[in-house]
């Protein structure tokens, strides 16, 4: 039978929330405590300075069907990469998901390679042209439009166009357009969106990069900044390979381009539940990534093809 509080009762609770309430104010801004409510958190809100910054963290509930937990595309992916000291990850990861959705939709009867090199050399050419490093040829895209670009013009085979990293336009040789994958569109994806489609395929998406957890997290799981020099250096492009759950925390598998530097052997799990947003204080400066409410891993994408008719031209049209 469920009692009812007296009035003195019920005051005195409201002083108590009043008085919480007053507290966290002084920490996080009213606007920001508003941003947090409104993902519904279901934990703890729990404030921590790290190196350059100060974060808010909590976790929020991912609805996953159960038919989705242990999926794992490990097996349809290419062998663990490293990309070293060049800025080649989402290069590596639009051509692993090329390759896997060709070998998972049965267009290739067999897992083929396709060219890193090529998205290297010509995805966006202007960017390396503004590289201040002069030893480095190399640059950031998303991995969106890196598949846009396959999109519009296709993707060769990695035999004919084999890695060598970033280099000068001078040095580049003329772009082959025989034998190339093709794809119909181009798909990006809400989370929620992004965990139905991983039940089809390995996607694409960016990771917040926080050292040293995302090293030295190896067989643990990865849940950005939990040490006091921790440090936001960037977002790292991923491929999703599946999804698991740890006592009771939904995860992502992911497949990193570090090769075995990070995680086990390259494959680390990353919290899909956490979120973070950056708490102003003096003497510290916005990072620019988590000015509102954001998770550590964002901005899913992948290719699609939609098979042709019988008869119908095998040219991609493009506008």
């Amino acid at each position: 039978m469920s009692s009812i509080m007296k009035p003195k009762e019920l005051l005195s609770v409201t002083r108590a929330n009043v008085k919480v309430l007053a507290h966290i104010l002084e920490i996080i801004p009213v606007g920001t405590f508003s941003q947090i409510m409104a993902t519904t958190p279901n934990s703890g809100i729990k404030v921590e300075e790290v190196l350059e910054a100060v974060y808010a963290r909590w976790r929020v509930s991912r609805h996953v069907q159960d038919s989705l937990k242990g999926t794992d595309w490990e097996k349809k992916m290419c062998h663990m990469r490293d990309q070293g000291c060049c800025e080649t990850c989402w290069a590596v990861v639009v051509s692993e998901l090329i390759s896997a959705l060709l070998f998972v939709e049965g267009i290739d009867k067999e897992y083929t390679e396709y060219s890193i090199q090529e998205l290297v050399d010509f995805a966006d050419p202007s960017k390396a042209g503004t590289h201040k490093d002069r030893k480095h040829y190399c640059y950031t895209l998303s991995i969106g439009k890196g598949l846009d670009y396959v999109l519009k013009h296709g993707l060769q085979k990695a035999i004919h166009r084999k890695y060598v990293g970033c280099r000068p336009k001078s040095e580049i040789p003329a772009r082959s357009t025989v034998d190339l994958a093709h794809i119909t569109r181009v798909d990006r994806l809400s989370f929620p969106e992004a965990l139905i489609r991983l039940k089809r395929q390995p996607i694409g998406a960016s990771l917040y990069i926080f050292t040293p957890d995302y090293v030295n997290t190896k067989g643990g799981v990865y849940r950005g900044p939990m040490e006091k020099e921790s440090k936001l250096e960037g977002v790292h492009a991923v491929s999703i390979l599946g999804v698991t759950e740890e006592k009771g925390e939904m995860l992502f598998k992911v497949k990193s381009t570090h090769g075995d530097r990070v995680g086990v052997d390259g494959y680390l799990k990353v919290s899909m539940e956490v979120m973070l947003v950056q708490i102003p204080k003096k003497g510290t400066l916005p990072d620019g990534k988590f000015e509102k409410p954001t998770p550590l891993i964002h901005r899913f994408c992948c290719p699609t093809i939609i098979p042709k008719a019988k008869g119908e031209s095998s040219a991609m049209q493009c506008d």
